[in-house]
């Protein structure tokens, strides 16, 4: 049965057979709406930037303040759709064939990601119009780079993530080189495309190692081999046992199962490695200052500032899901990463005259404190870890907007990147920036009254109480020197010994609420931070 449409006939089944369970979506798979409707948005920002970008009769791109704009509402609604009001009524739920895992942590990072990406866009836009970016790909670049961020956090195998790491990586290594008559952004997304190519290399042997030793990469199935039973058989050991082991059988030998662990562990190592060259955890910190420094203001804004989030959330995953609930293997190498990166970002920025570079080697250092949560294994250390990161994702969002707000008045120059003495007494000029700047820098640093001295100061009690008496104490010790730069900087912003401070353009009024905002947030915590914690300590229940 049928008729004719425009000249086409289109055939009416008489009967429609009942859908298999296969072509039915389970309402456990609408868990993904956030990241669905942003790849599809993609599609249609896309589309429409090709139709609108070029002018035929002035023969150059356009720029269109409404791509900005849509990007900004696709961001805001693709939160809305992953908002969930209180988190601690999810459990955790598998769905796409086991590939992706929600909870409610999981929820709590994505939509994170998704506010801090809507923050840094607005804060971002002036200096783009300034800076002349003009090419709608810019903005593309960055909603495909926070994709991959958001799938990260929903993650449950190593196929998943490590398409979503690449996803985000290969966006920030073109952000990085976006600047195609400019020599050192292009040695930037050169140095940043061969260090990630190479994390990315490692990550890849981690994984075969792990798949080679137990036969599968998703989390959930390496989760379910546990030691349920240990039975001593003589004063030198014990033999380990696997039991009521649904996926996998493996001899109860000791020196097999001490094998197996052995592998899996020496793979997540591996793994780890990869995740710690992403994120510039010392030693592998030396390609950083150079790309960072290099590179538009505007993307080492997202480099160093938006992939925490996400990539520590998968650290924790690896940690608590695909160690065998333990990192006693990794635990000492681990004290090693932290060390280091606490010395490098104390002392690796004293002879820096650059800001960004100044702040790279914070992030380092900051870094280094996140790590020392992990290592505690324990429901405080994973809930100090998440309140740690959150400051200070805010506080880096708050400096970043700051300095790309702050534009010196020129003719001659056209250097974009910033001095120390590009800041000097900023007081005389704009005193509401000088005091957002002083107190982000200060909460940073860990001083009271402010909500980044109780975050350090809950990650060294909780260091205290799992016995890590000697690294505290190192930990104190390389917090007071990094204090130094920090307070080098309050010094050039307000009392530095010229007569006259420098000239800045005017700022727009709008654009520096979101700094205000936040800066009054880092006050009003250390005040009453219970409503912070409350959010932190429901997200943080699902791992547990």
């Amino acid at each position: 049965m049928g008729f004719l449409i425009l000249g086409f006939r289109v055939r009416i089944p008489m009967y429609s057979p009942p859908m298999t369970s296969s072509q039915i979506v389970k309402i456990a798979d609408l868990h993904l709406f956030e990241e669905i409707f942003l790849g599809i948005s993609l599609l249609y920002l896309i589309t429409y930037g090709s139709l609108i970008s070029f002018s035929l009769r002035h023969n150059h791109p356009l720029f269109n303040k409404s791509f900005l704009s849509l990007v900004l509402l696709v961001l805001f609604l693709a939160g809305y759709l992953s908002f969930k009001g209180d988190y601690s009524c999810y459990n955790r739920s598998l769905s796409f064939s086991d590939t992706v895992s929600v909870d409610s942590l999981s929820y709590v990072a994505k939509n994170s990601v998704t506010m801090f990406s809507v923050l840094s866009l607005i804060l971002i836009k002036e200096y783009i119009f300034v800076n002349k970016i003009n090419n709608f790909e810019y903005f593309a670049l960055l909603l495909f780079a926070i994709l991959g961020l958001v799938l990260l956090c929903s993650c449950n195998d190593f196929i998943t993530m490590f398409l979503s790491l690449e996803l985000q990586s290969l966006s920030f290594y073109t952000l990085a080189a976006l600047k195609k008559r400019s020599s050192y952004s292009i040695e930037s997304g050169l140095k940043y495309f061969v260090v990630g190519s190479f994390a990315s290399g490692i990550f890849l042997f981690g994984v075969s190692l792990v798949y080679g030793t137990v036969g599968s990469i998703n989390f959930t199935e390496i989760s379910e081999l546990k030691f349920s039973d240990v039975v001593c058989m003589n004063k030198y050991g014990a033999h380990i046992v696997l039991e009521n082991n649904p996926v996998f059988y493996f001899s109860h030998d000791l020196f097999i199962q001490n094998t197996i662990v052995n592998s899996v562990n020496v793979g997540i190592f591996f793994i780890f490695i990869s995740l710690f060259i992403k994120i510039s955890i010392a030693p592998f910190h030396l390609w950083s200052p150079d790309v960072y420094e290099n590179a538009p203001t505007s993307s080492s804004f997202f480099f160093i500032v938006l992939p925490k989030l996400s990539l520590f959330f998968v650290i924790v995953k690896l940690s608590y899901f695909c160690s065998f609930g333990s990192l006693v293997f990794l635990k000492e190498l681990l004290f090693v990463f932290i060390l280091f990166s606490i010395f490098f970002g104390a002392f690796g920025g004293f002879e820096q005259r650059k800001v960004k570079s100044l702040l790279v080697y914070s992030s380092i250092s900051h870094s280094g404190y996140l790590l020392l949560c992990l290592v505690s294994e324990s429901f405080e250390g994973l809930f100090a870890l998440f309140s740690y990161l959150f400051v200070y994702t805010g506080s880096g969002i708050c400096l970043w907007g700051i300095l790309l707000l702050l534009r010196l008045k020129r003719t001659n120059d056209v250097k974009t990147n910033k001095d120390l003495s590009d800041l000097v007494l900023l007081i005389k000029s704009n005193k509401v920036l000088f005091y957002i700047f002083s107190s982000v820098l200060f909460s940073l640093a860990g001083l009271p009254p402010l909500f980044g001295f109780l975050v350090k100061l809950n990650v060294l009690l909780i260091t205290v109480q799992n016995s890590g008496f000697l690294i505290a104490c190192v930990s104190i010790f390389f917090s007071v020197v990094s204090l130094f730069y920090y307070i080098r900087i309050i010094k050039v912003l307000g009392f530095e010994s010229v007569i006259v401070g420098k000239l800045y353009e005017p700022i727009n009024t709008n654009s520096i609420l979101i700094p205000i905002l936040i800066s009054f947030i880092i006050l009003y915590l250390f005040v009453n931070p219970s409503l912070f914690y409350l959010m932190v300590y429901r997200a943080c229940l699902s791992f547990f």
